[in-house]
């Protein structure tokens, strides 16, 4: 297990996290390349899985469920921070690895403001701070 900021997560699960955000990279820079009617619509793809990273990194910071109160209590991670996703670029996916590939990344600034913004907002959900 690996400490992601003070929240217990399993390393195959950050790792996987990781490379597919490698892998998004790698389509980003393909997209580039296409004309723009293909990379518009490349684009609308490469947005969904941007946002399926974020809910997956979002969902690491869940409080454990213990009860069905609880379970009724769930929240979208995805939807709570929407309002301040940066745009889907090389740079921002970019920088989303520099967070997953700090093993102490609750504690460390992070440099990018939109994302700094994000991993807040999931730590109120972690901590009940919301």
């Amino acid at each position: 297990m690996n400490w992601f900021g003070k929240i217990e997560v399993d390393a195959v699960v950050l790792s996987k996290l990781y490379q597919d955000s490698l892998d998004l990279v790698d389509k980003l820079k393909r997209s580039a390349a296409r004309t723009d009617a293909q990379n518009k619509r490349d684009c609308v793809e490469h947005m969904k899985t941007f946002h399926s990273l974020i809910d997956r990194l979002g969902t690491l910071f869940k409080p454990e469920v213990l009860s069905e109160e609880e379970r009724d209590k769930d929240v979208d991670m995805l939807g709570l921070v929407k309002d301040v996703l940066p745009e889907l670029s090389v740079e921002n996916v970019k920088a989303f690895l520099t967070i997953l590939s700090k093993s102490s990344a609750g504690s460390t600034k992070v440099q990018h403001a939109k994302l700094n913004s994000v991993l807040r907002k999931f730590h109120a959900v972690r901590y009940h701070l919301a």
